[in-house]
């Protein structure tokens, strides 16, 4: 199991799902199988494809295909190994996740920057929800 430091060197890559390089659901994907042996599927999310095609008429398959494997939980209960989903352009859906990593705190991958750690409270008004993984109620 690979530390939280470990995950600050990945670059983002889009449709990766490595530490040699990752997008936002990919870096999820990473933390949830080497932290917590979790494996997520894909949820209609066709890394191949270049993000912006993956959303029609503004929505994420995501939005709906989490609730597949993990439930709501409302920001006041929101814990380390929540999914954080949200907002980052102008679609009805979410269009970026990460997952929180400490109270108030949660990892993401953005390009161009790469894999980093931000405030919650500082990303409140784009953030559709949180989820948390149904084998960790």
């Amino acid at each position: 199991m690979r530390e939280l430091i470990d995950f600050f060197t990945i670059p983002y890559r889009e449709g990766g799902i490595s530490f040699a390089g990752s997008d936002c659901y990919g870096i999820v994907q990473l933390w949830f199988s080497d932290r917590l042996g979790i494996y997520l599927g894909d949820y209609g999310y066709d890394r191949t494809a270049p993000h912006k095609s993956l959303f029609k008429n503004g929505k994420s398959p995501f939005d709906e295909a989490i609730l597949e494997d993990f439930d709501p939980v409302p920001l006041s209960e929101a814990r380390e190994n929540d999914v954080v989903t949200i907002r980052n352009q102008t679609t009805d859906g979410s269009n970026h996740c990460g997952v929180v990593v400490a109270t108030g705190r949660f990892l993401h991958c953005l390009d161009p920057s790469g894999a980093n750690v931000s405030r919650i409270d500082a990303w409140l008004p784009q953030i559709t929800g949180f989820f948390r993984h149904k084998a960790l109620k």
